[in-house]
């Protein structure tokens, strides 16, 4: 085959039929169409989907950040509730330890002024008192004897 043949079929054949002369155009039309998609659509095509991928690693990078951020916030939230809540037991645990302390202190009083069986009642409840005060401190409340 002659090299030139290719550049022969590039003309139509002078004896052609006008259906011959029909299927020449539309063939030269198609390969026209092809050459012209492969120069154009086919970069296009693959710099699109390189786009389209490096698009979509960005965005899976930014929303894995995004989230790395929400763990975070909530992470730092859940501490800051988590002070919050101790700090309010321990200001609970106080007044608690001031009301028991108050209360020791106003029937221990009582009861040196009173006498008999009321005097045992009131320094059996401040036992229960000191007992309270223990478990909740740790530590015994000191023992305050009555004046003579």
């Amino acid at each position: 085959m002659n090299p030139f043949d290719l550049f022969n079929s590039l003309t139509p054949d002078p004896h052609a039929t006008p259906a011959e002369l029909n299927r020449w155009r539309n063939k030269i039309a198609m390969v026209l169409f092809l050459l012209v998609l492969g120069m154009t659509g086919a970069p296009w095509i693959a710099e699109w989907r390189y786009a389209k991928a490096d698009e979509l690693g960005r965005v899976h990078e930014e929303i894995r950040q995004e989230i790395q951020g929400i763990k975070g916030s909530i992470d730092n939230l859940s501490k800051s509730y988590e002070q919050k809540d101790k700090a309010r037991e321990e200001r609970e645990k106080a007044e608690a330890v001031r009301e028991i302390r108050r209360q020791i202190y106003s029937t221990q009083k009582d009861a040196c002024a009173a006498e008999g069986m009321t005097r045992e009642l009131l320094l059996q409840q401040v036992q229960e008192l000191r007992s309270d005060y223990m478990a909740l401190t740790g530590t015994e409340y000191p023992d305050i004897a009555c004046p003579p």
